[in-house]
């Protein structure tokens, strides 16, 4: 072996083992620091583990400590593992929010101080508290869909955060006694940390009493019969008072002079009592049952920008035409929220576009606003509100925490933490099988093969 092929082999020893050992370094560094400053990077595709500016923004700006307690059993750790992730990723956010993990079935002495407030606890719950004041969250109710393939885990956490922090909430009161179907949407109220309550207005007007000064909102879904003067005075009165009101009617049920007339003059709301025809196909989506429905529109206005921007499709069945009047009493602003297209089409014959949703507000120094939903079904119906690729529960919530003028959820969406898997048939399964376990290993080996060879004859 002459002199220069041995300083070129213990040269290539050298080089390989500096390699290995700069490997080894790097890998042992790298290890250290990914311990105490784990990076990770959220690939999924709805940005499952990924809070949103407005919850950062929440979190960040808390004047007071703000604690949330997990009751985590092991078993329930493991199944809701990314619950946990999201958590943690709430709790570095600011130092006024911690988060803590609780053992349902050992820390007895934990639980006593909360169940005897009144709380109802399992494994699963998440308390909120800030000084005094208490909220629970429920991780079953974080879930949604036919096969729970929806999280609302960041909308419900940042919304309680955020109302347990504030002054005094009120409740959004629903109008009852004139067979208004309000149920299936108060459960989704509910779902979303939002306090309601039931409101007779005749029992208030036999007792000479106002609307509740802590309602937020009143809601008037689906009555079936008209309202009376004196009602409608009495919900006259609490607008002009920096009230809010939504109001849905459904075609099928008759017509109500009344309240229509009153929308109409005081607001410049104007219902006109027929369902909308849609003419053009491409308003028109096919749900998972193969039933067709009408869509709309969104146009532009705070409550639905960003839903407009994520392009998604905006459901509204049965829906009855909203137009504006020309006498308004209140000189509100008259703003429409959502289009049919122009091929659609009244039974009577009146061609479209037609708004199937609008908000009145006032612009004096007055701060009430009314808005008038034209589908009912569009408001109610719980498979269309929880949908994640539909904008119905996103664009309704956002209109309610628009109009009491509390913003901090708004556009936080459901996101779709469903798994996917890859159909493949016996043939293609094989393919994939000897691809990986034959071809590939071959052809590496024959490139090493032919490399050592013409190294070795060069």
């Amino acid at each position: 072996m002459n002199k220069k092929h041995f300083n070129f082999k213990v040269y290539s020893i050298f080089i390989t083992a500096a390699v290995v050992i700069g490997v080894i370094l790097l890998n042992t560094i790298a290890g250290i620091f990914l311990a105490s400053h784990p990076v990770k990077a959220d690939l999924t595709k709805s940005r499952v583990y990924t809070l949103s500016d407005r919850t950062k923004e929440v979190v960040k700006n808390l004047k007071e400590p703000v604690f949330a307690y997990v009751l985590f059993s092991e078993e329930m750790s493991e199944e809701y593992y990314h619950v946990k992730d999201i958590m943690e990723q709430y709790d570095a956010l600011g130092d006024n929010f911690k988060v803590s993990y609780r053992d349902p079935y050992a820390d007895y002495d934990f639980l006593k101080e909360y169940t005897e407030k009144g709380l109802s606890l399992s494994d699963g719950t998440i308390i909120i508290r800030c000084g005094e004041k208490l909220r629970t969250l429920y991780v079953e109710d974080f879930y949604t869909g036919t096969y729970g393939e929806y999280c609302s885990l960041e909308r419900m956490l940042t919304a309680a955060i955020a109302r347990i922090t504030g002054e005094d909430s009120g409740k959004i009161y629903f109008v009852t006694n004139h067979g208004e179907e309000y149920s299936d949407f108060a459960s989704f109220l509910e779902a979303n940390m939002l306090d309601w309550a039931l409101l007779d207005l005749d029992n208030l007007i036999a007792n000479s009493k106002v609307i509740p000064r802590d309602a937020d909102m009143i809601i008037v879904i689906a009555p079936q019969y008209d309202f009376s003067e004196t009602e409608l005075a009495l919900i006259d009165g609490y607008l002009e008072d920096d009230g809010k009101a939504i109001f849905s009617f459904y075609y099928n049920y008759g017509e109500m002079p009344l309240i229509y007339s009153y929308l109409s003059q005081a607001w410049g709301l104007e219902i006109n009592h027929q369902s909308i025809l849609e003419g053009n196909k491409s308003y028109t989506i096919q749900t998972q049952n193969g039933e067709q429905m009408d869509t709309a529109k969104l146009q532009s206005h705070i409550t639905t920008d960003r839903l407009i921007s994520r392009e998604l499709t905006y459901v509204d069945p049965q829906a009855m035409p909203i137009g504006q009047s020309e006498s308004n009493a209140n000189y509100a602003t008259v703003t429409s929220l959502a289009k049919t297209s122009s091929l659609s089409m009244t039974p009577d014959g009146e061609k479209g576009p037609f708004d199937v949703a609008a908000i009145s507000e006032t612009t004096s120094n007055r701060d009430s606003k009314v808005m008038i939903v034209g589908s009912v079904i569009s408001m109610v119906d719980l498979s269309i509100n929880q949908a994640s690729n539909l904008a119905n529960g996103d664009f309704i919530l956002n209109a309610i925490d628009y109009m009491t003028s509390n913003e901090s959820s708004m556009d936080i969406r459901s996101k779709d933490v469903s798994t996917s898997s890859m159909t493949m048939t016996q043939t293609q399964v094989n393919v994939v099988y000897y691809l990986l376990k034959l071809a590939i290993p071959l052809v590496i080996i024959a490139l090493g093969i032919i490399i050592w060879l013409r190294r070795r004859y060069k």
